[in-house]
């Protein structure tokens, strides 16, 4: 027999349930995993304060899959042009990422593919995201509960940063998939890999310096070297056409110069 939360992600995503008894069954099945796991109560009654349903959230965090084709349009005439003429304006910026031994082209290449520098960085609530994947994952279903699992990691990460004052959670918007600034870092990446780029004792994900310094230091930490470049990638996203488009750009970014 199907479990509750299975039942509740079924009349979600088919958008038939009133909205009223959606949040009430949704609300209660959030709070109570969040304090089966163990998180602060006064965490637990703001995230619970803030909490939307979100369908769309929900269906692209449990059945999204990658595809070489989503990637093409960043070799268009105006995408190629967009990246030459960032990287040239902003190559001091670059340059300096790059002192930590990852290629500034590189460099480059996410920061455009993640969030085109800034310029299209999510209208998701981060917490809210991670928050909806909590309350309907159906734990007898092995890919929902690795992605329960994962999503209960993020939202420990995004306790910490409201516990620690960094960033104002409930105001932080992202991804569908949880993840922020102009490197789409998720929490964990933010906590272990954010670095100040300029200077000012911060590390600011909404600045380009800081943006840069972070993404290079998240693939230093992570074994970058010219000979794992395509495995060190994928750690940054798990995708391959993905990660081939990063090599790509940044070749094309090297032969332009």
């Amino acid at each position: 027999m199907p479990s509750f939360a299975s039942k509740i992600l079924f009349i979600l995503l088919a958008l038939t349930l009133n909205c009223n008894l959606l949040y009430a069954a949704s609300n209660k099945y959030l709070v109570n995993r969040l304090e089966t796991n163990g998180f602060l109560p006064a965490f637990v009654k703001k995230l619970n304060e803030h909490f939307i349903p979100r369908p769309v959230v929900v269906k692209k965090n449990f059945y999204h899959k990658e595809t070489e084709s989503q990637y093409k349009h960043y070799f268009s005439k105006r995408s190629i042009n967009r990246i030459t003429k960032f990287y040239a304006g902003h190559k001091a910026v670059f340059d300096a990422a790059q002192k930590s031994g990852v290629k500034g082209t590189i460099i480059a290449a996410i920061l455009f593919v993640e969030s085109d520098f800034g310029r299209q960085i999510g209208g998701y609530n981060v917490a809210n995201v991670y928050a909806n994947i909590i309350a309907f994952s159906d734990l007898k279903d092995s890919k929902q509960k690795k992605r329960f699992n994962w999503a209960i990691k993020q939202m420990r990460a995004v306790q910490k940063i409201w516990k620690e004052g960094k960033i104002d959670v409930f105001r932080l918007n992202g991804s569908w998939a949880g993840a922020f600034g102009i490197p789409q870092f998720i929490p964990t990446s933010y906590l272990i890999y954010a670095k100040d780029g300029n200077g000012d004792k911060k590390a600011d994900l909404y600045n380009l310096n800081d943006a840069a310094a972070s993404a290079a230091n998240f693939l230093m930490k992570e074994g970058w070297s010219s000979k794992r470049r395509l495995q060190t990638i994928l750690h940054y996203n798990s995708s391959v056409p993905y990660a081939e488009t990063i090599l790509k750009l940044s070749d094309i970014l090297s032969n332009s110069k």
